[in-house]
């Protein structure tokens, strides 16, 4: 509603909010910026903060090394991680998603948010860190977050440091913020399927809220293959009339994935979980 009034108001009584405050920096830059841009491509958003100030006041203490090569992984170097999931940590592995209804789950990436959870929460708990920070789960689809917010459930009882994660849709997070964020992706569809349920993940305005919602680390679980193949309709920002001539067509994730991998920080899953499953099995 608000969008459809603004597009139609004049331009005398618009002010766009540019300067960004809530996330560090390197998350707005490698994941945000690109939906904040004009006419010519300009990037209309700006950080509030200095990246000194970023790293002091949005640092994070999550260190993980890889289960493959015992490499540091993830480490509070960096605060934007994707987890490919079109690779399959072991053999015969399943990592396409499924359908229920009208909406669509993805058990491999369950099971990769699974151990990074449990990861995370033995990091904290082996530091001793009195640092607890706040976790939202999101995803796209309402059947994802169901199993993901099962499997969460029955894993409380064995978590020591994170006594509060929230798992919901991208609609039911918009407004709010965590510490941590982790974005299912689900979809991963195989090349001889038609491709459903899509608008959801090409809405630019879901993507934005769902990459847009943490503080201090982002953590997308997602099929690189993919999401780089997916079109998204990106109206440019900064007060005009949102008419259909001003919209352009881009690679949105490709844009963001490629960032995210120049930095160094695209994970394999068997990293995270092994080729043999999960840490606890």
């Amino acid at each position: 509603i608000f969008k459809k009034l603004y597009d139609k108001a004049p331009d005398d009584i618009k002010c766009m909010l540019t300067k960004q405050y809530r996330m560090h920096n390197e998350i707005a830059n490698m994941a945000i910026s690109k939906f904040y841009v004009d006419c010519n491509n300009n990037t209309l958003l700006e950080n509030g903060l200095s990246d000194q100030e970023s790293d002091k006041m949005k640092s994070h203490t999550i260190t993980i090394d890889s289960m493959t090569t015992g490499k540091c992984i993830i480490s509070p170097d960096h605060h934007a991680y994707w987890i490919d999931s079109s690779v399959p940590a072991r053999e015969n592995e399943r990592i396409y998603e499924e359908h229920q209804g009208t909406s669509s789950y993805n058990t491999y990436e369950i099971r990769i948010i699974k151990s990074l959870v449990q990861k995370i929460d033995a990091c904290l708990s082996s530091s001793n860190s009195q640092d607890k920070p706040s976790v939202g789960i999101i995803s796209f689809y309402a059947s994802q977050n169901d199993k993901l917010r099962n499997t969460i459930s029955t894993m409380k009882k064995n978590l020591k440091a994170l006594d509060k994660i929230d798992v919901n849709t991208v609609d039911k997070f918009q407004g709010q913020e965590r510490d941590i964020i982790i974005v299912s992706m689900v979809r991963s569809v195989e090349e001889k399927r038609i491709p459903l349920h899509n608008s959801f993940f090409k809405a630019y305005e879901r993507i934005n809220v769902a990459f847009s919602r943490a503080r201090k680390l982002l953590i997308v679980v997602g099929s690189t293959k993919f999401c780089e193949k997916q079109s998204i309709a990106i109206p440019p920002l900064g007060g005009q009339p949102n008419d259909a001539s001003r919209i352009t067509n881009r690679h949105i994730y490709r844009e963001i994935i490629d960032v995210i991998r120049k930095s160094g920080t695209v994970i394999l899953p068997v990293e995270l979980i092994g080729d043999r499953g999960d840490s606890d099995e």
